[in-house]
């Protein structure tokens, strides 16, 4: 990934204080960043954070980092690669303040596919 911490953007979703601790959580409709409005093709977010960070893939010799958002998107332009996965990174600050990182081409699940990722299978109920 490169960014500068100059592109990290202030990340305010209240359902995010309680689900940070730890595990994977696929997020409700309701409970999705705003800027996801703005665009159609957002199918599911899933939220990885605590120990679940590791089984994800995503280390980080700083404890700033506390969770990462998994988007799913469908774009019929890509074809047959119509599901398009990207990782933006959540760190909190020494006061608190949640801030989220540009987004990145995820590598586990694959950036593109045919078919829907496994990433959101058997999460149970969302949040």
């Amino acid at each position: 990934m490169r960014s500068s911490t100059a592109e990290w953007v202030p990340l305010d979703l209240p359902v995010l204080r309680n689900a940070l601790e730890n595990g994977m959580h696929q997020l409700s409709r309701g409970n999705w960043p705003r800027w996801t409005d703005s665009s159609t093709q957002f199918s599911r977010i899933l939220l990885v954070s605590g120990d679940a960070l590791r089984d994800f893939g995503l280390t980080s010799p700083s404890s700033a980092i506390r969770g990462a958002l998994l988007t799913e998107r469908i774009d019929s332009n890509d074809d047959p690669q119509i599901y398009n996965y990207n990782v933006y990174l959540i760190a909190e600050t020494i006061s608190g303040q949640l801030f989220q990182s540009p987004p990145f081409a995820s590598s586990d699940p694959a950036h593109r596919s045919s078919s829907p990722s496994s990433w959101f299978g058997g999460l149970g109920s969302s949040i």
